[in-house]
């Protein structure tokens, strides 16, 4: 038939649904969660998948609820004969646990007995054999840790690494500080861009193809000199950027250990220590209050209070990665 295939991409991808039906399907992971959830075309989705395999990414940026259903999709995956890969840079013992269970009882079987603990590791599961792999990191770094808590020296120290030549990231907790902070910064005169997912898509990838320019892995030491970035999470995985300091505000442990992640991440020559800034509340005896006093922003992104508590206390004055990545 003349031009079918233009005719059948077309009908595919007249609607977010039928896109299942594809060879491959590139998407967000809500399209592939909606088929496990009591909602319309729920089936079709679930047969546009069934027997393929099904690749989720950034797995730890899960929040509990999207977790349960993920645990579903991958128990109703396995049911329908598919594959599962799951990718995570940090996810925790009891997650990985979570999913091998769902896995189990997708097929009818035993979970997956996932015993090791190293870190890096691949797990796999499947015609009754169980293997795990211990890949060999790289390379081990270690992050010094500094603690500020007012809004005013996390500005100097930003000033102060810009004037020296360093790039800096300040990664803020919603997109009302990172403007804060932004306009904070350009007033004092430095070369400052701002990214979060408010911008419209056009803005957006002209803003994305700008930072990837200047704090990519190709950049140059004059594109990168004394420039400052402030952004939400957008910056926290995905991206390929590379900082000379990071400052972050408070949050999950494994969320500071993805930011942690853009500091020094490409070889550039001798850069000095590999300096964490994190901008926080004092972290003595907290009270109700304790965060939504310093950040009513942060109390609503991240509302598990003593989780954050929890986290700046095991972030200590050090840490090294991989080495305490399981710790």
């Amino acid at each position: 038939m003349p031009e079918a295939m233009q005719r059948a991409t077309a009908w595919i991808n007249d609607s977010s649904r039928k896109a299942m039906l594809s060879t491959i399907g590139v998407g967000t992971v809500d399209q592939a969660m909606l088929a496990a959830l009591y909602s319309r075309f729920s089936t079709l989705r679930l047969d546009g998948m069934a027997s393929r395999a099904l690749v989720i990414d950034e797995v730890h940026a899960y929040d509990p609820y999207m977790t349960k259903i993920l645990a579903k999709l991958v128990e109703m995956h396995a049911r329908g004969g598919g594959s599962v890969i799951l990718l995570s840079a940090t996810m925790p013992l009891a997650v990985r646990e979570t999913f091998s269970h769902a896995w189990g009882q997708g097929r009818e079987q035993p979970p997956p007995a996932f015993t090791g603990t190293a870190f890096p590791l691949i797990s796999f599961a499947g015609n009754g054999k169980v293997i795990q792999h211990e890949p060999t990191s790289y390379r081990q770094k270690t992050y010094q840790v500094e603690r500020l808590h007012e809004l005013v020296k996390v500005v100097d120290v930003i000033r102060q690494a810009a004037s020296m030549g360093r790039c800096v990231c300040w990664l803020r907790n919603s997109v009302q500080e990172a403007v804060e902070g932004f306009e904070l910064l350009r007033n004092l005169g430095l070369d400052v861009d701002l990214f979060h997912a408010r911008f419209t898509a056009g803005d957006r990838q002209d803003i994305e193809e700008r930072v990837l320019t200047r704090f990519g892995k190709k950049s140059t030491a004059v594109e990168r000199c004394g420039k400052v970035l402030v952004s939400t999470q957008v910056v926290e995985q995905s991206l390929d950027l590379d900082f000379d300091l990071l400052v972050s505000d408070l949050a999950p442990v494994d969320l500071m250990i993805q930011r942690a992640g853009r500091l020094h991440r490409h070889d550039r020559g001798d850069r000095g220590p590999t300096r964490l800034v994190v901008y926080c509340p004092e972290d003595k005896s907290p009270d109700a209050d304790w965060i939504p006093t310093w950040s009513r922003a942060t109390s609503l992104v991240y509302p598990d209070h003593g989780r954050l508590w929890l986290s700046l206390k095991v972030l200590g004055d050090s840490f090294s990665m991989p080495a305490d990545a399981r710790r």
